[in-house]
């Protein structure tokens, strides 16, 4: 036990006590070997309820931006996907950049696997010529989904399409 002034008080022997916590007390707790634990709980009490200044933003404003910041994070982390890999096989792909029908049965085998019908074919003709060289048509066929989705893949293409955009 320790008088500090006309208080009595314990006395703690700090080893190694931070430097930036005792200046942060102003050298009100103890002397720079001891501490007064009841002025130092009472310190701590008094930082706990000191009102915090008010700030000039929008809270909300503030969520919003802490959000926006976020999503950026994780999309910026989902849009790393790596290198791409190579070409298998440059022949092939050279021969299906002019043949829609090759490109069907080579890259979507178990979605073409039956034999085609002279309705298919020209409709294929018509699909190559609209990916190929722009344009519209319109032909009512059965199992017309697959092949606008194979064409849509194709025509996504640097070598299929008159866009540009790439695929390996």
């Amino acid at each position: 036990m320790g008088v500090f002034g006309d208080q009595v008080g314990i006395r703690l022997t700090v080893i190694g006590w931070p430097a930036s916590s005792s200046t942060r007390a102003g050298f009100r707790i103890g002397d720079g070997r001891h501490v007064d634990l009841f002025r130092y709980a009472a310190w701590l009490v008094e930082l706990r309820h000191t009102p915090r200044p008010q700030s000039d933003a929008d809270p909300y404003e503030k969520l919003k931006e802490r959000a926006a910041a976020r999503n950026k994070a994780l999309s910026l982390a989902g849009r790393d996907i790596g290198e791409l890999p190579g070409v298998v096989s440059p022949e092939r792909k050279e021969q299906a950049a002019g043949d829609f029908r090759f490109f069907c049965e080579h890259y979507f085998p178990m979605t073409f696997h039956l034999p085609w019908s002279p309705d298919h074919l020209k409709v294929m003709a018509k699909i190559e010529q609209a990916v190929l060289r722009g344009g519209l048509f319109a032909m009512p066929c059965p199992g017309r989904a697959e092949r606008r989705r194979c064409a849509s893949v194709r025509a996504s293409g640097p070598c299929f399409s008159a866009t540009g955009s790439s695929w390996p």
